[in-house]
């Protein structure tokens, strides 16, 4: 019986295709200099596995005056624990970074504001308080 030889070559990139399956795309980095606001509408919220976070995060869908934007918001966790309760139909103004992830537009969020209210989920800097 003959015995095939992989080559080198063909072994290292399968050693690499291994390697980086199912790991996630680096998270962008919350720069303050770049920050934003945004106002608009809440039409779906979604709680998933981040790729920015890695963990279970609450996701906003946000419909503004010129397109309907996804607002990664903090881990799912966060939210109920500080008594945060975010619902369809809030009008929000959310400060924030926009980043891409993947080929998709996407918010970073700091703070938002609803009405009177103001919760925050970056410090000044933008680092995560969760």
């Amino acid at each position: 019986m003959k015995r095939m030889m992989i080559p080198a070559v063909a072994l290292l990139v399968f050693m690499a295709a291994v390697a980086t399956a199912g790991q996630q795309p680096e998270a962008p980095t919350y720069d303050i200099q770049k920050e934003m606001k945004v106002k608009g509408t809440v039409t779906e919220l979604k709680d998933y596995l981040c790729p920015v976070s890695g963990a279970v995060g609450t996701h906003i869908f946000l419909k503004t005056a010129e397109a309907t934007i996804e607002a990664h918001v903090a881990s799912a966790k966060f939210l109920p624990e500080y008594g945060i309760k975010l619902v369809v139909g809030d009008e929000l103004e959310i400060t924030g970074m926009k980043t891409k992830l993947g080929d998709k537009d996407a918010l970073l969020v700091r703070r938002i504001q609803r009405g009177n209210e103001i919760f925050n989920f970056r410090d000044k800097k933008g680092r995560p308080l969760w």
